[in-house]
């Protein structure tokens, strides 16, 4: 009886896999335990490679070596995570001609591509640039010449800082936006920019895109980083916040904007009107639900023994597009000590996702000014509510032609900026300096934001001196002022917005 053999023979399949860590701003928190904790998780999922966003070191203005020792501070706590690092430069990195030549010198191109197995990368550099217009015309050329030679790659992925791409989307102009266009003709799978502190995702024309928030966030916007495996047939996406793990859908774009609108339009508190004869004001939440879902919550105040109210929680259930009105009636007990300020606690659910947000209560002051007197302006506050440590003091006062502002121990600022409103649409920004300059700017506010037109520039002595007619309107303005101090900023009037009913309100005995 023969025998028969078999012989097996076992071909290698080949199975293509890699995985790489994208990584957002990281630049105010190098040295915090959160980042340690990521710099440990990274290491322990041992991507091929990291591809960092921008906004990776402290922003220097000018002083080379300055730039240069933060550069080597950065690189050291990088080394710890043993894995190739690609670069993606931010304005922070690209800031001028300086600070340019430091990093082509210590990373090297600031545009450029490189590729593994089946997957193509192409890094930008849109580091200051906010428009497609400022774009360098040779990057653009580059870019398309770059994806010419690359077309026939399954998988390609684009990185860049400034996230033009959500700028467009949210003034509903992406499908026209140029580098749009070319991201669709060559086929992109994927693009990335970093920038903001918050996290976005949004699928488009077959594109996916994500805007990378902060890796460490101090101001409580959802912190992560991007963990992504790609095999042959399918690219995964993770999204990760130190100790956790999400799907890309927890920052979709849509539901984003609508919170992003919620704040904004949804949630408005009046201010608490204080005058010389009233310390007791009734003010108002107006809540507006712009969800398709129902959205319930609750809120309560918190603030300091100087003020009470009458109901300081309550909970509230919307249906989609549905609106609130509650009522508070509140007293402070010294007008003249308004800060800290009391602040709303409010949190939510929509659809099983829960966020929570807290808002300040508005301050609005009308201030009656007598003719040769001095009015002390005293309380000043940071951004978040809390009492400003100021040296120095300020006294405004008038006489028949000029409105006059007197700093004592003016060494203590830096510069000083005053805002006056006329009307809701005629407003003048004076900013004063150190060097005794005065420089006058008109104020314009449009859909696209905020512009500042320079009028006049003179010099200032003793005092600043502003012609009554420059700010004046039926015997009033609006008035607000914003004070530098060392590396700090300062407001007469929190929160500060351009919503000049809200500043406060100086009436002249003319």
């Amino acid at each position: 009886m023969k025998k028969i053999i078999f012989f097996i023979f076992i071909l290698p399949i080949y199975l293509f896999s890699l995985t790489f860590v994208v990584l957002g701003r990281v630049s105010e928190e190098k040295a915090s335990e959160n980042f340690k904790q990521i710099i440990e998780e990274i290491s322990i999922l041992r991507p091929g490679f990291i591809i960092q966003l921008g906004d990776l070191i402290e922003s220097i203005k000018g002083d080379s070596l300055k730039i240069i020792k933060e550069w080597e501070k950065t690189l050291r706590i990088l080394k710890k995570v043993n894995t190739k690092i690609y670069f993606v430069p931010g304005e922070n990195e690209i800031s001028s001609e300086t600070s340019e030549k430091i990093y082509l010198s210590l990373i090297g191109k600031p545009y450029y591509s490189f590729s593994y197995d089946n997957a193509h990368f192409v890094i930008l550099n849109i580091s200051r640039e906010r428009s497609l217009e400022e774009l360098p015309p040779a990057m653009i050329d580059w870019l398309e010449k770059d994806l010419a030679a690359h077309k026939k790659y399954k998988w390609k992925f684009i990185f860049f800082h400034r996230p033009l791409w959500r700028y467009e989307y949210e003034k509903k102009k992406l499908k026209d936006f140029y580098l749009h266009q070319i991201f669709k003709r060559y086929k992109i799978n994927y693009v990335f920019s970093g920038h903001e502190q918050f996290s976005a995702y949004l699928f488009y024309d077959s594109i996916h895109y994500f805007q990378v928030g902060s890796a460490i966030n101090k101001n409580n916007e959802f912190s992560s980083y991007l963990f992504i495996k790609i095999n042959k047939e399918e690219v995964n996406v993770c999204l990760i916040k130190p100790g956790a793990i999400f799907s890309k859908e927890k920052i979709l774009l849509e539901k984003l904007i609508s919170l992003k609108r919620f704040k904004k339009e949804g949630i408005k508190l009046s201010s608490l009107l204080l005058t010389e004869e009233k310390e007791t004001d009734t003010i108002f939440l107006y809540l507006s639900n712009p969800f398709l879902s129902k959205i319930k919550g609750k809120f309560f105040w918190k603030y300091s023994p100087n003020y009470s109210f009458d109901s300081d929680k309550g909970n509230f259930l919307l249906e989609s597009k549905g609106t609130g009105r509650y009522q508070f009636l509140v007293k402070i007990k010294s007008p003249y000590e308004i800060y800290p300020l009391p602040k709303l606690h409010l949190h939510f659910d929509c659809n099983g996702e829960k966020d929570s947000l807290v808002f300040i209560l508005p301050i609005k002051k009308e201030i009656k000014l007598k003719k040769g007197e001095y009015y002390p302006l005293e309380n000043f506050a940071k951004e978040d509510g809390n009492k400003a440590d100021l040296e120095a003091k300020i006294f405004i006062s008038y006489d028949q032609e000029n409105f006059y502002l007197n700093l004592e121990n003016r060494n203590s600022f830096d510069s000083l900026a005053l805002y006056f409103a006329k009307t809701p649409d005629s407003l003048i920004e004076i900013v004063a300096t150190k060097d005794k300059r005065l420089i006058f700017y008109q104020i314009r506010q449009s859909a696209e934001g905020i512009k500042r037109v320079q009028k006049k520039e003179k010099k200032w002595q003793e005092e600043i001196k502003i012609p009554l007619k420059e700010i004046l309107f039926i015997n009033t303005t609006y008035f607000n002022i914003k004070f530098y101090q060392k590396e700090e900023t300062y407001y007469l009037k929190v929160p500060f917005e351009f919503d000049t009913k809200d500043w406060y309100q100086i009436h002249f005995d003319i």
